[in-house]
């Protein structure tokens, strides 16, 4: 179990780099929002600006845990098929897999086939075998967002090509509308005389529109008080599967938490 508490603690490593690379990087303020207006006095749109993007170390980072912490499980496997004290088959893995029949996937004679769950690890414990397919993905409410099918993919999806890592905006925003009277206070525009209101979060880029709104009535010196929670997203070709510390800690406090436990039976016994 060794190489599984090593990985492990390699994969916390990383995690507290992250975090020190974005709060460094969000310090450094590179978001700003500028207000336009044209020439009616009528129509406005709150334009948000990055001054620098994220920098290109954090998806290096957020593989590097990705991959500690999928071969974590992989050592599990390893480290559980050599108690029968023979060499495992050099597929022996920890199987993670969304879709029940291509875990128990079996050839015409019914025997298991490589590439299914079953066949990566067939020289397993049998009890153990049974308590990893009860941690299949595909048990879960949302697989696809399941710990252990996230740390599959997107751990795949490092071995071949960088991870996109974006700056975003969270999916709620605080905004309000006023001007800036004569005195050079800010005096609250109402509801009432705004229309044609509305407004964009997600994913930030240089000029991304984050609010739009007709007055009925031209206004001068008009001034926008908006605030919505800025994190780094990662995900595949700018489709994010959320705040890189939020998913990795939860990946991570699964495998604890959630998996480990379930083995440690099977080592305390053959000590």
């Amino acid at each position: 179990m060794a190489g599984v508490v090593f990985k492990l603690y390699r994969a916390a490593l990383h995690l507290q780099e992250l975090k020190r690379e974005i709060d460094a990087y969000l310090s450094s303020q590179p978001h700003s929002t500028v207000l336009y207006s044209d020439e009616s006095g009528r129509r406005f749109l709150l334009r948000g600006h990055l001054s620098h993007e994220p920098p290109e170390m954090l998806p290096l980072i957020v593989g590097d845990c990705l991959q500690n912490m999928r071969v974590a499980l992989d050592h599990l496997a390893w480290a559980l098929a050599e108690l029968g004290g023979n060499e495992p088959p050099r597929n022996t893995a920890f199987p993670i897999y969304i879709d029940r029949d291509d875990f128990h996937d079996r050839t015409k004679k019914g025997v298991p086939t490589a590439k299914s769950g079953l066949g990566k690890m067939r020289t397993l414990p049998k009890e153990a075998q049974k308590i990893i397919e009860g941690l299949q993905p595909y048990y879960g409410d949302d697989p696809e967002m399941h710990p252990l099918w996230v740390l599959n993919e997107y751990a795949r999806i490092d071995r071949h090509r960088t991870l996109s890592v974006m700056y975003s905006l969270s999916d709620y925003e605080e905004f309000e509308i006023g001007r800036i009277d004569d005195a050079g206070n800010y005096v609250e525009i109402t509801n009432d005389e705004v229309e044609h209101l509305g407004s964009a979060s997600g994913h930030f880029y240089d000029g991304t529109e984050l609010l739009w709104f007709t007055l009925k009535h031209p206004e001068e010196n008009v001034s926008v008080k908006y605030h919505s929670p800025q994190y780094i997203a990662f995900g595949q070709r700018y489709i994010s599967v959320g705040d890189p510390l939020e998913r990795l800690s939860e990946i991570h406090d699964h495998i604890q938490r959630a998996v480990l436990p379930k083995f440690e039976k099977f080592f305390l016994a053959e000590g």
